[in-house]
């Protein structure tokens, strides 16, 4: 298989069959691809190839240049990092929102402490009287 029909099995494979799409995703005109791969087969540039990798995560390069092995491969490296930024940008949303109800809480605790000071000094002002009222009462008697 040469590497202009691997260009034209990534197309069929992965884009559907769609020349269009293809160019569009790597970045060059819908004439590049059909250079490649049209009638006049000719061979791709360094800089498509390079569009190519970049632009395809899981492409094995060493398929696309010479053949062999799959034309795909697992998870590369920039895949599994953009899998553990989306990860952490989830993190760093989840510790956001803890954060901020950690704050509610807290506000919420403040407020009841204040209700509960202020119950003990009412408590505190009526045990008074109730001291006061019971020493007239003894007077009294």
């Amino acid at each position: 298989m040469t590497i202009n029909e691997r260009i034209e099995e990534i197309i069929k494979t992965l884009f559907n069959g769609k020349k269009s799409r293809f160019a569009s995703q790597i970045g060059v005109s819908p004439t590049v691809i059909e250079n490649i791969v049209g009638t006049r087969k000719g061979n791709p540039s360094f800089g498509v190839l390079e569009k190519i990798a970049f632009a395809i995560e899981n492409i094995n390069l060493d398929w696309l240049l010479t053949g062999r092995g799959k034309m795909t491969v697992e998870q590369t490296s920039r895949s599994k990092k953009n899998e553990n930024d989306s990860i952490i940008t989830e993190l760093r949303e989840n510790i956001d929102k803890i954060s901020k109800e950690t704050d509610t809480l807290g506000t919420l605790l403040e407020s009841k402490q204040e209700t509960i000071d202020s119950q003990r000094e009412t408590i505190r002002l009526q045990q008074s009287k109730i001291l006061e009222l019971e020493e007239k009462l003894k007077s009294n008697l």
